[in-house]
């Protein structure tokens, strides 16, 4: 007899997590004397009734990152990082765990909790609740017992300090300040400090909602590959990004003796610096009583800088040489010291392209000086000797996840630093730093808590004695459940590529949200996202990933991330102080973006908030509900997001002019970009017809799934509306862009003709003419090579696919010459990187070329899901995928799994399938001859049981034999080849 099932019921109202109906919820955080970098721990001793045997739950609600122990054990020993991420000022996030064996009836018990503050420390979010990070909701139900987060809690600083936003930065583990058994009932607490309280009525705007999706995880280890002892440096300065402007960095003259030269000045990024830090250029003039008399060059874009200044020209920098210099004339000239803030430079389109800004000045003499002073740095000398004890950790594979290192020796006192690194000759990137104490003994071990990296080498600096391989260890971290999706075939490239694009996408996918990278920005950006969708939904048990994580768009819609008259220190967080209007207002600033407060527009990411990108990024709000819809068949995910997808095409609406097409609401580009980071470049200008193309095809293909997806919610009032008002937009497009005669839209780029005929805008009568414009860019034109980024590139291999053209995706999947995925692999890379030219990117694990990943399990395998379709499945052997003779694979279904293995010989063509239980699909057999030559099962395929012959069909020109197939495992063969 099998064990009896049970379920329970969450907290569903802010009264159930009072001790009883009477008392007034409270949330527990640490005393103001505790900063809000150091990670506290909270307990609470009790004694359990006798009489209290069975199921007991913590429901545990934290701002904040929490580990729950319950008489010294974890209550989730095999889950990290918890909760989820969500938008803070809106919703809190708590877990359940059933602890029934971890407590002691009739004895002493404590629930321990070490905290951190998280995400509440993200610049985005560390308003409202977020402030008082961290703070914890606790709520044990036990048979006739019940506590709650009261007045009595105890709290005090823990041995970590978690540095950085969020969970970036790292932790500081100091082992002189270990307390031991501090979570077991028989620790003595009366020196702990008293927790403060805080109402949860306090915050009658949050939600406190279950963490329903899978926690984050540590899903495998990665070894270390080798220790070797650093013998010169290497360099810790951080690599600027491509995708964000992060502002000047301070001027870095060093006086030299004074000549008759005018002086130099150029900004940087300082070593060590991250994103959430920047800092403006300071112009000086280095003697007292010297003012600067002149700007004789200044330029976006920082020259060579081992040359002397007399020799900088604007070369290749951006051409705004008269603009800049005017605007660093009317800020420095007559001055003795200038400070030059591009935040009120932001017109200028060169200071988001270029970052740094090289100035050449001149004096005036005051009384008594000689000459002006050149101080242009000198050319870097010798590299300075490491410390001693430093070594270099090159770890098996770049993952996301943590690292711990083991069995450790130092006196006791000992700082050791550990400094984290994507790229071969870089010790330190984006302030992934990290460091150990040692405590009395002289003995210890690191490990990661409430941080996490992007990680391939670790730079440890002040061990006295290299580290044995064997004690250092990584975690990978993803929040993703174990993979249900498979797929191999033929070609060594394209098998390749399919598990690259599986170990790309679960080191994206910590913490509760697809991020861009790991480690720069760690956003949720909807545009990343989209590439990945398709091909987490036939991989992965994502339903309940996806459901939380578009509820984080709606959560974001129209939010701000600051309150009024407050900002954060990096432009990309969205908030600023005068002279421009925060967006609490307005988010039409020059060069920033974000969201119009109170409107309907969805932010780039969620729940993050701040970063650039356009309709196509906050489409996944309707793409991603469609999806999941079409693989799990459950409409709930459509009911959810229906509202958010109505207010932003209301939003979309207000900002349609008569033309009948979507125009800019202000002057960013990092609000409408285009196809971003193709091979020929990223499509940023603002008004440009192919920023207008792009994003009004983008607006009409969800605009045409809103109408689809009211059909299906039953209301045909709005179902005709947004069909009648995609058909208007496609008309406008044509008017705008579209050539009847040529089948041309703007140009003859790939993304051009491919995102009309994807949204469903080219008309009939001129679809073949744009068809073979695209055809023949691949195959002519780009020589078999792709020219999309990020959106293009998914859009193209969704339009490729489901048109039956695995040619024409084979073509561009086979090369290994740049710009390739093969050529990623060539170059030795086991992630995507950021972009086609690897040089200029700055992530080597990235969300923006995972679109390839929706072809493998669907286009070649073959297997289709789309719940609004019947059959729901259909299988269809990817055969005209160029020179490919088999394939097998598997992805979940409506009903369960379906598999798919396929084989073609000279003289025959085998496919082997399954239908799961209460499933029906379409099968496609490839046959000359209909369904002569056709069998299952050894038996002609007209006499097979469960299956009903439908006709014949075409697909890419290759016939095709239609069946009906009931749930089952069929051998189906014929003897068709190529």
């Amino acid at each position: 007899m099998s064990a009896p099932a049970m379920f329970s019921m969450g907290i569903l109202s802010p009264a159930d997590w009072g001790s009883d109906s009477d008392a007034a919820p409270l949330l527990v955080g640490p005393t103001a004397d505790i900063p809000k970098a150091t990670c506290p721990w909270f307990r609470k001793t009790f004694t359990l009734p006798p009489t209290a045997t069975g199921t007991a739950l913590v429901y545990l609600a934290s701002v904040g990152f929490q580990e729950l122990y319950v008489n010294g054990a974890p209550a989730a020993p095999d889950s990290v990082l918890l909760p989820s991420v969500s938008y803070l000022p809106k919703r809190v996030l708590y877990r359940t765990y059933n602890v029934s064996a971890l407590l002691n009836p009739g004895q002493p018990n404590v629930l321990a909790i070490w905290a951190a503050a998280g995400w509440g420390t993200y610049p985005d979010m560390d308003h409202g609740i977020a402030t008082n990070a961290p703070l914890i909701l606790a709520k044990l139900v036990a048979p006739g017992f019940t506590l709650t987060t009261d007045a009595t809690w105890k709290v005090a600083p823990s041995n970590v300090i978690s540095t950085g936003g969020g969970p970036g930065g790292g932790d500081s583990l100091d082992d002189s300040k270990a307390v031991p058994d501090w979570n077991t009932a028989t620790f003595d607490d009366s020196k702990w400090a008293v927790a403060v309280t805080h109402p949860l009525s306090s915050y009658p705007n949050v939600t406190i909602s279950a963490d329903a999706m899978e926690p984050t995880r540590r899903e495998s280890v990665v070894p270390a590959a080798s220790v070797t002892m650093v013998a010169t440096p290497t360099s810790p300065e951080p690599v600027i990004p491509q995708e964000e402007w992060w502002g000047p960095s301070s001027l870095r003259p060093k006086p030299a003796p004074r000549v008759p030269a005018p002086f130099c000045g150029y900004s940087g990024l300082d070593p060590g610096g991250t994103t959430t830090n920047y800092e403006k250029l300071q112009l000086s003039c280095p003697t007292s009583g010297d003012s600067i008399a002149s700007i004789d060059f200044a330029v976006w874009g920082v020259p060579d800088v081992s040359e002397s200044c007399s020799s900088w020209t604007a070369g290749d920098k951006c051409g705004s040489v008269p603009a800049t210099t005017k605007w660093v004339e009317s800020e420095c000239v007559g001055k003795p010291t200038c400070t030059l803030d591009p935040i009120h430079h932001q017109g200028d389109p060169c200071v988001g392209k270029f970052k740094k800004l090289a100035v050449i000045a001149t004096c005036k003499i005051g009384p008594g000086n000689a000459t002006a002073i050149n101080t242009l740095p000198p050319p870097p000398g010798p590299p300075t000797p490491p410390p001693p004890g430093t070594w270099l950790v090159t770890m098996a594979e770049l993952y996301t996840g943590w690292f711990e290192v083991h069995n450790m020796t130092a006196p006791p006192g000992t700082t050791v630093k550990f400094q984290v690194s994507t790229t071969v000759g870089k010790t330190l990137e984006f302030g992934m730093q990290d460091s150990y104490t040692f405590g009395p003994s002289g003995r210890g071990s690191f490990r990661m808590r409430f941080a996490y990296h992007e990680i391939h080498f670790i730079t440890i600096t002040g061990l006295p004695t290299a580290p044995n391989p064997k004690d250092i260890v990584g975690y990978r971290l993803t929040s993703l459940g174990d993979r249900v999706g498979d797929f191999e075939c033929s070609s060594e490239l394209i098998s390749t590529m399919y598990s690259t694009t599986v170990n790309n996408y679960r080191g994206l996918t910590t913490g509760g949200m697809s991020v861009d990278c790991p480690h720069r920005e760690r956003r949720g950006y909807g545009g990343d996202g989209h590439t990945s969708y398709q091909f987490a939904l036939a991989n992965y048990p994502v339903g309940a990933f996806f459901n939380k994580w578009t509820r984080d768009f709606a959560d974001v819609q129209g939010a701000s991330p600051c309150p009024p008259g407050t900002r954060t220190q990096h432009p990309t967080h969205c908030c600023f102080t005068p002279p421009f209007t925060p967006f609490t207002v307005y988010a039409g600033v020059p060069g920033g973006f974000g969201t119009p407060a109170g409107t309907g527009l969805v932010p780039n990411t969620a729940p993050t908030v701040g970063g650039g990108g356009g309709p196509a990024w906050g489409a996944y709000v309707v793409n991603n509900p469609w999806q999941t819809y079409n693989t799990f068949g459950d409409t709930t995910i459509l009911e959810d997001m229906y509202p958010t997808m109505v207010k932003l095409l209301a939003f979309y609406a207000s900002h349609t002019q008569d033309d009948g097409l979507l125009h800019p609401w202000d002057s960013s580009q990092w609000d409408f970009l285009g196809d971003w980071i193709t091979p020929h470049g990223s499509e940023s200008k603002v008004n440009s017809p192919e920023n207008l193309l792009f994003n009004n095809c983008i607006l009409h293909y969800i605009t045409t799934l809103v109408s689809r997806i009211s059909g299906i919610l039953g209301d045909s009032t709005a179902e005709a509306k947004y069909a009648a008002d995609a058909a208007a937009r496609a008309v406008a497009i044509n008017k705008a862009f579209g050539n009847a005669s040529t089948g041309v839209f703007v140009d003859m780029l790939q993304t051009h003709a491919v995102m009309p005929l994807a949204t469903g805008v080219v008309p009939p009568e001129v679809a073949p003419k744009t068809w073979s414009n695209l055809a023949h860019q691949i195959t002519v034109v780009n020589t078999g090579h792709l020219d999309t980024g990020l959106t293009g590139t998914y859009f193209m291999t969704k339009l490729l696919m489901e048109a039956g053209r695995n040619d024409l995706i084979f073509t561009y999947a086979n090369k290994t010459d740049f710009p390739s995925y093969g050529h990623f692999l060539a170059l030795g890379y086991t992630t995507w990187p950021e972009q086609w030219d690897v040089a200029n990117g700055q992530s080597l694990m990235h969300g923006c070329y995972n679109a390839i990943g929706l072809w493998f399990v669907e286009g070649v395998a073959g297997i289709r899901v789309h719940a609004s379709e019947y059959p729901s499945l259909t299988i269809r052997a990817g055969v005209d995928a160029g020179d490919i003779t088999w394939a097998r694979g598997q992805r979940l279904a409506l009903h369960g799994m379906a598999f798919s293995s396929w084989t073609l010989s000279s003289h025959r063509f085998s496919h082997n399938i399954t239908v799961p239980a209460g499933g029906v699909a379409k099968v496609l057999i490839p046959s000359a001859n209909g369904a002569t030559g056709v069998t299952e099962g050894g038996v002609a395929v007209g006499s097979a049981v469960g299956v009903t012959v439908l006709g014949v069909t075409t697909v890419n020109k290759l016939n095709y034999l239609a069946l009906q197939v009931l749930a089952g495992t069929y051998s189906f063969a014929s003897t068709w080849s190529r």
